[in-house]
């Protein structure tokens, strides 16, 4: 079985803890999730050598998409940084209200 694992940074490359990755598996094998821990570091193991779908998202960022590759043998060790969402702040501090 293989292992994917990963670091979750933001943009500034600060550490990202309890960030969302989701293996989109496809039809044969069910999504596995999980989450980052307090340094922005993720494993999953148990997972079948091949190509897979990762999305990757956080509380005030833009949510990261792609490809990972899963190998029979060590693991590769994938950087993902995440975008802040840029709110428009009105001018007491305030975020506005979404419509």
């Amino acid at each position: 079985m293989g292992i994917l694992k990963g670091a979750v940074t933001s943009a500034k490359g600060k550490p990202i803890a309890e960030a969302r990755v989701m293996i989109i598996a496809g039809a044969v094998h069910p999504d596995i999730a999980g989450l980052t821990n307090d340094d922005g570091h993720f494993r999953m193991t148990g997972l079948t050598p091949g190509k897979y779908r990762i999305e990757v998202d956080a509380e005030g960022f833009s949510a990261a998409r792609g490809g990972v590759r899963v190998l029979t043998q060590g693991a590769r060790l994938y950087r993902i940084k995440l975008e802040p969402i840029d709110y428009d702040v009105e001018t007491d501090g305030s975020v506005p209200e979404i419509d």
